[in-house]
C-alpha cells in the first residue's frame, strides 16, 4: 500500500469511529435532525429549560434526566463567562465539559431576570469542551474569539440564523469539530470576515449556504479544507476573495455555485472561475470524470485549484496558458503531463504536478522559459530543477552538474527515490524540496548556501544528513527536518543563521540527533537550543 493509500485508510477509519462517537454522543428527540427520535430530549430551541447561572453546576451534575439533549437557555451570566484563557476554556464551557449532560447552548433567549445579549465569544471560550452538542447564537452576536469552538467533538449543530450583527469569526474558530454537521447562515447580513482554517478538518459537514451572507468578502486560507462530506457551496454575490486551499481535500464537493451577481466570481458545471473565465480557481474534488479540457480562455490555473482529484487521470491544457500556481495538481492521479501545447508557458511554481502516478513531464521544445529531461522539468538553462514526477520507479538520481537550485517542491512525494546525488554547484534548496520523499540518503554539495523551510519535513526513512563538508552554509529554515525523527544531522563550522524556528523539529517530532564539530568558532550549541531544540540531543564530533 502506498504511502498515499495508507493516510486516506486511516482518515476513513478515523472518520468513521469520530462519526459513531458524534452520533452516539448527540441522540435526541428534537426536530433539528440530530440523531433519532427514542431518546427523551429537554426542552427545545424555541422552549429550553431556563437555568440561572449560579445553578448551573448543580443542574449540569444532577442524574436526573441524563438521557438526550438538554436545550438551555442562561440567565445572569457576564461576558467574562465566555471567554477563554491561553491555557482554558471560559468558566460556561468548564461547566458544561465537567457536567454529565449533552447540552445544546441557547444565548440571547430570555431568562428569569432578562434577557441574555452576548456581544462576543471570546478566544477559547468553548477549547475543547466535550458535552455541547449544539449552540445557538444571540442576535447581539458580533465577533467570535480565535479557537472559541475548536476540537468540540461532541459538536454537531451550529446556528448563526438571525445574527445580523456578527462580522468576523476568528482563526481556527471551530477547527476540527469531527461530529459538525449542519451551520446555519441565514441573514447573516453584516458577517465580512470568515479567518483561516476556522472549520478545517469538520469531517462530518455536509452543506454550505452563503448566499444570505450579502456582506462576507473573504473567505480565509485553509477555512474548509478537510471537510470530507462536503458536497455543496453556495457563495454570495459579495466575495472578494477565497483564500488558499479553502476546500481542499473536500472529496465529496462535486459543486460550488456562485451567485449571478458576483463580480469577482463565476462557476460553470460546479467548477469555479474568476469573472471574465482567465483563471480556473478550483475544481471540485469529488467530480468523478477521469478527463477534463481546461477552456482555453485559462491563462492561470491557481494554488491547489486541482489538489485531491484522486479520479483525474487525464487533464488537456489550454493554449493560451501562461501560469500555473504552486500545488496545482497535488495529489491527481495524473500519469503524464504535455504542455507541449502551450507556446506561452511563462510561470510554474513550486510543486504543481505532485502526483504520485506521474512519471513524465512534457513542455514544448520551443519554450522560452522551461525544458525537459528524461520527463524531469527544468527551467531553460537548466540550472534550476524544478519538478522531479514523483511516480518516477529510479530508486537513485544524480542531479545534472548544470543546476544551481532545487526548486520548491521539487522532489515532493517521491515514494521510490531513495538516493539522491548533488554536484557541488548546487548552492540552493528550497522550501519543502524532498517534503514527505522516502528518501534513505542523500549527499550534499560542498557549496550549499542554504535550505528553505521544511525542506526534508517528514522523511521518516532518512537516518544521515551529513552537513560537516558545506562549510558555505550561511541560512537554514524553519521546520527543516520536523518529523525525521531518525535522522542524525551533522553541521559543519559555520557561521549558520537559523532564520525559522525549529529547524530540526517540534518537541514530539524532532530529529534523533544534532552533531556540531568540537571547539567550533560560532556557537552553534546556544543557536540550536535557542531554536527549540533540546540540548540533550547535542552532542559533538
Amino acid at each position: 500500500m502506498t504511502k498515499k493509500n495508507m493516510v486516506k485508510a486511516l482518515s476513513l477509519l478515523g472518520l468513521t469511529a469520530m462519526l459513531l462517537i458524534g452520533f452516539t454522543a448527540c441522540d435526541t428527540g428534537n426536530s433539528l435532525g440530530i440523531g433519532n427520535t427514542n431518546i427523551e430530549a429537554k426542552g427545545s430551541v424555541d422552549k429550553p429549560v431556563k437555568i440561572e447561572y449560579k445553578n448551573l453546576e448543580t443542574w449540569l451534575k444532577n442524574d436526573a434526566g441524563t438521557n438526550g439533549t438538554n436545550f438551555v437557555a442562561i440567565s445572569d451570566i457576564s461576558n467574562e463567562a465566555l471567554k477563554g484563557t491561553e491555557n482554558s476554556c471560559s468558566p460556561l464551557g468548564s461547566l458544561i465539559r465537567n457536567g454529565n449532560k449533552k447540552v445544546f447552548l441557547i444565548l440571547g433567549k430570555k431568562g428569569s431576570r432578562g434577557v441574555i445579549d452576548f456581544s462576543e465569544i471570546g478566544e477559547k471560550a468553548f477549547y475543547g469542551v466535550k458535552n455541547l452538542i449544539g449552540i445557538k447564537f444571540s442576535s447581539e452576536l458580533t465577533s467570535i474569539g480565535n479557537k472559541a469552538f475548536a476540537n468540540c467533538a461532541d459538536l454537531v449543530t451550529v446556528d448563526f440564523s438571525g445574527c445580523n450583527k456578527l462580522e468576523n469569526i476568528g482563526i481556527e474558530a471551530f477547527y476540527k469539530s469531527p461530529a459538525l454537521e449542519s451551520i446555519n447562515f441565514s441573514d447573516c447580513t453584516s458577517l465580512k470576515k470568515i479567518e483561516w482554517q476556522n472549520f478545517m478538518w469538520c469531517y462530518s459537514l455536509k452543506e454550505l449556504d452563503f448566499s444570505e451572507c450579502t456582506s462576507l468578502e473573504e473567505i480565509g486560507a485553509h477555512s474548509f479544507q478537510g471537510c470530507h462530506s462536503l458536497t455543496n457551496v453556495k457563495l454570495p454575490a459579495s466575495l472578494k476573495t477565497l483564500g488558499f486551499s479553502s476546500f481542499r481535500s473536500c472529496s465529496a464537493l462535486t459543486n460550488i455555485i456562485v451567485d449571478v451577481n458576483n463580480v469577482n466570481y463565476v462557476t460553470e458545471d460546479g467548477i469555479l472561475f474568476n469573472k471574465d473565465k482567465t483563471k480556473l480557481i478550483l475544481y471540485p474534488s469529488g467530480k468523478t470524470s477521469s478527463g477534463y479540457t481546461i477552456p482555453d480562455t485559462i491563462t492561470e490555473i491557481g494554488e491547489t485549484a486541482f489538489a485531491g482529484c484522486e479520479f483525474l487521470t487525464n487533464v488537456t491544457f489550454p493554449i493560451n496558458l501562461r501560469t500555473v500556481k504552486r500545488w496545482a495538481f497535488s495529489e491527481c492521479s495524473l500519469v503524464s503531463v504535455d504542455l507541449s501545447g502551450c507556446a506561452n508557458l511563462e510561470a510554474i511554481e513550486g510543486g504543481p504536478f505532485l502526483c504520485t502516478t506521474l512519471t513524465d513531464i512534457i513542455v514544448d521544445k520551443n519554450n522560452s522559459k522551461y525544458c525537459t529531461e528524461n520527463g524531469i522539468l527544468f527551467n531553460k538553462d537548466k540550472t534550476e530543477l524544478v519538478q522531479y514526477p514523483s511516480g518516477k520507479p529510479k530508486k537513485s538520481y544524480k542531479v545534472p552538474d548544470s543546476v544551481i537550485k532545487i526548486g520548491d517542491s521539487a522532489f515532493m512525494s517521491c515514494e521510490n527515490l531513495e538516493t539522491v546525488e548533488f554536484s557541488t554547484n548546487v548552492v540552493r534548496l528550497e522550501a519543502h524540496a524532498f517534503e514527505f520523499a522516502d528518501l534513505i540518503s542523500i549527499k550534499f554539495p560542498a557549496n550549499l548556501e542554504s535550505i528553505g523551510v521544511c525542506a526534508f519535513m517528514n522523511c521518516e526513512k532518512l537516518t544521515d544528513a551529513d552537513l560537516s563538508e558545506c562549510s558555505n552554509l550561511k541560512d537554514i529554515e524553519g521546520q527543516i527536518f520536523d518529523c525525521a525523527r531518525n535522522v542524525i544531522v551533522k553541521l559543519p563550522n559555520a557561521d549558520i543563521h537559523i532564520k525559522g524556528e525549529q529547524p530540526f523539529g517540534r518537541q514530539l517530532s524532532c530529529v534523533k540527533e544534532v552533531q556540531i564539530p568540537k571547539n567550533n568558532t560560532y556557537n552553534l550549541k546556544q543557536k540550536i537550543i535557542d531554536s527549540g531544540y533540546p540540548g540533550s540531543r547535542i552532542t559533538e564530533y
